[in-house]
């Protein structure tokens, strides 16, 4: 079978170094999971669309006791299992529209640009926050909207206060996050797309040739992603804020 390629949407840092708008990209992605690991020491993990599974590997070599990483796409996984796995760190085959694990099996979730993709990520987030223990973190992260910037692998967007809201509604409290705002030039995404033409939606263009014209020629000003470390929080903070115990 042919080796897995990275895409617009699935990062593989091996491929990654050759143009500024790949450099950054995997950039981002790597600063995300080093604010993740601050919050995995001694714990067991999932890393729910875990992808190729690098971020995987710098959860479980953080001292985390068990990461299992998820994703849909067996290709991602057997790619993962050969270049990241060993003791520690495990790789399983799932939806996560469907994805169930028992109550208490992880102290940490970490999903990190996944939950623009699920059909439901409302209802992951309740199911997160229902399995994980009190003190358990969810840690969370997602484009948020910007004018010219709208994904077409994306089955929602949300703006900034529209994320803060999906995690606070079902108890999360928020202890930490990292925002970033990115732009790049029409001449750095035409390098991209010409060295990795998987990495640009080519299709997309030619069905909005002006949307694409608008961004060779002025580039792709000010896409944004908001990171959020919350925590589900003990019981006994739980019965104090409601004036028990």
């Amino acid at each position: 079978m042919p080796e897995l390629v990275f895409d617009a949407e699935r990062a593989i840092p091996d491929e990654m170094r050759e143009t500024w708008v790949l450099r950054t990209t995997l950039a981002d992605h790597l600063r995300r999971y080093r604010l993740a690991r601050r919050y995995v020491v001694g714990r067991r993990v999932l890393d729910a669309a875990c992808g190729v599974g690098y971020g995987s590997a710098i959860l479980q070599r953080a001292g985390s006791r068990l990461v299992v990483g998820v994703d849909y796409k067996f290709e991602a996984l057997r790619y993962a299992q050969r270049r990241y796995g060993g003791p520690g760190v495990c790789f399983v085959q799932a939806d996560l529209d469907r994805f169930e694990w028992p109550s208490g099996a992880f102290e940490t979730v970490v999903s990190l640009e996944t939950i623009e993709h699920l059909r439901d990520p409302r209802g992951f987030i309740r199911r997160v926050w229902k399995r994980l223990p009190p003190g358990g973190v969810f840690a969370v992260s997602t484009p948020i909207i910007s004018t010219l910037a709208e994904d077409v692998w994306h089955l929602h967007e949300w703006s900034e206060h529209e994320v803060r809201t999906m995690v606070s509604e079902v108890g999360f409290v928020i202890v930490d996050e990292l925002r970033a705002m990115r732009s790049c030039t029409g001449w750095q995404l035409l390098q991209a797309g010409w060295r990795h033409p998987q990495a640009v939606s080519w299709r997309h263009a030619l069905r909005h040739p002006l949307r694409g014209l608008q961004r060779a020629l002025f580039g792709w000003p000010d896409w944004g992603e908001l990171m959020l470390v919350t925590r589900k929080p003990p019981l006994d903070q739980k019965a104090n804020s409601t004036g028990c115990g």
